[in-house]
């Protein structure tokens, strides 16, 4: 459960915590098994389909694992401990039969936040750090050696050999949304993390962060990612003061 204080690391350039990026990975987690659950549906008369089309290409299936998963994948620098998350999939619902990016936050020595991502569709991994730097610490290859692992216990030795692994691509994009500021790294990878699990195009920038804050004070307070949210908990969200509309997702 967030607390006040919580909330109040959403306001200007304070770093958020674990609770906040696992809570709005929660909601990502959700929002991705609603969007599928509802395409399965035959019924469009109960679909959001306006969300659906605006939001998720078709058949993007995406799953995000929370902050704790790789501190216990990598406990120390140097070590490593499968056994350690076996379980940790499950948590999320993966299924790699039927997964398209998998998304893996990293906290880096308690004060800054970077992500992986695992593109299964295109057979890549992108290691993001909204400051820019490169992965100097071998996240991606960590994450490598736990699909490769997963891939194993899921569905056995010819799955390893048939996704062939190692041979993907590690991509660190040059233009990818930069963090200028001191504190906005965890806002960033939420932001950054969403977008890529619906596909959509990275188009937000420093300049958008306060108002994109705002936005994830009022998802939270409403247990819901959405684009809208009542005139009146907006309001109560931001004292009275309303965020005005971007391009973004949130």
């Amino acid at each position: 459960m967030l607390l006040v204080a919580d909330f109040l690391r959403l306001h200007g350039e304070r770093w958020l915590n674990g609770e906040l990026m696992n809570s709005v990975i929660v909601m990502i987690n959700d929002k991705q098994q609603r969007l599928h659950a509802a395409n399965r549906l035959l019924d469009v008369e109960v679909l959001d389909v306006e969300e659906l089309d605006a939001e998720a290409p078709a058949n993007l299936r995406s799953c995000m694992f929370g902050t704790y998963f790789y501190l216990r994948l990598v406990p120390v620098a140097g070590a490593y401990d499968y056994d350690g998350v076996r379980r940790w999939g499950a948590g999320v619902r993966l299924d790699l039969s039927a997964v398209d990016v998998i998304l893996v936050p990293i906290n880096v020595d308690g004060s800054h936040w970077v992500l992986v991502q695992v593109n299964v569709q295109d057979q890549y991994f992108l290691f993001y750090d909204p400051y820019g730097t490169k992965d100097n610490h071998g996240y991606v290859n960590a994450v490598r050696r736990w699909l490769i692992y997963e891939l194993r216990a899921m569905l056995g030795q010819a799955a390893v050999s048939e996704w062939a692994v190692d041979n993907w691509e590690s991509l660190e994009d040059a233009d990818l949304p930069r963090q200028t500021d001191s504190g906005s790294c965890g806002n960033f990878v939420q932001i950054v993390a969403y977008y890529l699990s619906l596909g959509k195009a990275l188009t937000f920038t420093q300049d958008d962060i306060d108002v994109l804050r705002h936005r994830l004070a009022i998802a939270l307070y409403l247990d819901e990612l959405d684009t809208s949210a009542p005139a009146a908990v907006v309001d109560r969200v931001n004292g009275a003061e309303r965020p005005p509309a971007t391009d973004g997702v949130l």
